[in-house]
């Protein structure tokens, strides 16, 4: 709970309420423009339907996102949700951004956990994705990723 994260429905602390204090997030490192019918990532698992603009993303499996995110998972960019396409690689994670309303730049902020703008990702919405569950979801963002500590004073 001291992540803000609400333990199992019928616990007695599930009454609790909670608010996350942790976030999770990566940068775009690549935009590509790629035609209809072009297969992407390892093991070419997934063929694109339409032109489609993808954001390759500066985090894998090394840093914490799970494996069963291929092709299934949704990441935030400028606010909005963008599905994951593609395997999730040791190092990068490829998600689709074409119908955003401008495309965006690499050093862009993509978040995997937390909010932007009026969306957000919850841990266990994340966890759900990984097929885990909130706690080893905290557990497995490796040592490779910058840790930002925040102190809040009232």
């Amino acid at each position: 709970m001291q992540f803000g994260a609400a333990p199992y429905p019928d616990s007695l602390f599930a009454q609790v309420t909670t608010e996350p204090v942790l976030s999770f997030h990566g940068r775009i490192s690549l935009i590509k423009k790629l035609p209809a019918g072009c297969p992407i990532s390892y093991g070419r698992l997934t063929t694109l339907e339409r032109p489609t603009t993808l954001a390759v993303l500066s985090a894998g499996y090394a840093d914490g996102i799970p494996m069963p995110f291929t092709n299934r998972a949704e990441v935030l960019i400028r606010g909005q949700r963008c599905p994951v396409v593609g395997r999730v690689t040791m190092d990068q994670l490829i998600i689709d951004v074409t119908d955003l309303s401008e495309t965006p730049e690499a050093g862009e902020i993509a978040t995997f956990i937390g909010t932007q703008a009026d969306e957000s990702i919850s841990v266990a919405e994340f966890s759900e994705w990984g097929n885990s569950i909130p706690w080893e979801s905290f557990c497995s963002i490796s040592k490779r990723v910058t840790r930002v500590y925040k102190t809040f004073r009232e």
